[in-house]
């Protein structure tokens, strides 16, 4: 929808009589919304009061819609259609609102979710502030966390949670290392990473580790150098029984977590504050919750939680995934 020689008069009006970040703001606040109104004219078919073959459907109002950027927030608003959906698809890559999602392994081998927050951004302050919030709500005498090594995450991690040991995910790490070889490359060598997290002792890995480096430095030597900075945190499970290994090596389950948070959210698509969001998402990891705790089904074994923590009370046997 283009602007009237009235729109534009008074837009020039308001930029006259602003400056820095309110101008910034007053011209991409514009900008957008021409692009989001284009968008939905392409998708109806028409313009406003047009009429055309090619017709599908039509404006039934806008809904608002606040987009936050460095210089402010952007009050922005969504064409309705009252047959189909509309978003546009400029702001499509930042409708996910950030979630900060924390579940653990218990001293007993149960699962748990004790925290859930949500943001703008997964930056070293949203992350620092969620640790914050876990550890004055009691979290202590942590482990081990297993990260995928999200920049945030990594310093938030160093200043908040001191001495505790780092596993970085084997996946997303595999999934960095396709972004430095040729895709047709892919396969073989995640099949030859993957015989690092196969052996049988803490040794082994490691020594396994060097050798693969090694392998396939020859031909990528981004790789090699990638493995050998990642060693300590991509061997740190081999420090924890070896009936854990398998499930400690990868944010894997996290992952399960995050995927029925995002189907549950999908159907929404559009959240009008991040209070909406914590709200569905906080509903859907309390029924998640409640199944770890109605289900007496074990993460990980009476017997392998003894060997990390000998002197704990023992507690009475139920059926576990080991």
């Amino acid at each position: 929808m283009a602007l009237t020689q009235h729109d534009l008069l008074r837009l020039l009006e308001s930029l006259r009589s602003a400056d820095g970040l309110a101008l910034v703001r007053e011209v991409a606040e514009r900008l957008l919304q021409e692009l989001i109104e284009a968008e939905a004219t392409t998708k109806i078919g028409a313009e406003w009061g047009e009429h055309t073959d090619v017709r599908t459907t039509w404006r039934n109002g806008h809904r608002e819609k606040t987009m936050t950027m460095q210089a402010g927030a952007l009050e922005l608003a969504i064409p309705k259609l009252p047959a189909g959906s509309f978003f546009p698809s400029l702001l499509e890559r930042r409708r996910r609102i950030d979630q900060a999602l924390y579940a653990v392994i218990t001293q007993d081998g149960g699962r748990e979710v004790v925290g859930v927050m949500v943001g703008d951004s997964e930056t070293e302050v949203f992350w620092a502030q969620f640790l914050r919030s876990l550890r004055e709500r009691g979290l202590s005498g942590v482990r081990l966390v297993i990260f995928d090594s999200h920049s945030g995450l990594v310093e938030a991690i160093r200043k908040i949670m001191l001495g505790v040991t780092w596993q970085r995910c084997r996946v997303h790490f595999v999934h960095n290392v396709f972004a430095v070889i040729p895709k047709g490359s892919a396969e073989m060598v995640a099949a030859t990473i993957r015989t690092v997290f196969a052996q049988p002792t803490a040794n082994a890995v490691r020594a396994q580790l060097d050798t693969v480096a090694d392998m396939l430095g020859r031909q990528f030597p981004k790789v090699r150098a990638m493995l050998l900075e990642g060693k300590e945190e991509l061997t740190a499970f081999a420090d924890f029984p070896h009936q854990h290994w398998r499930k400690v090596q990868s944010t894997n389950p996290l992952e399960r977590l995050n995927r029925e948070i995002k189907r549950r959210t999908d159907v929404v698509q559009v959240f009008p504050n991040p209070p909406a969001v914590l709200r569905l998402a906080t509903a859907v990891l309390a029924e998640l919750h409640d199944e770890w705790i109605a289900f007496p089904r074990r993460y990980l074994s009476n017997e392998s939680m003894n060997a990390l923590y000998p002197d704990a009370p023992t507690v009475l046997p139920a059926t576990s995934d080991d």
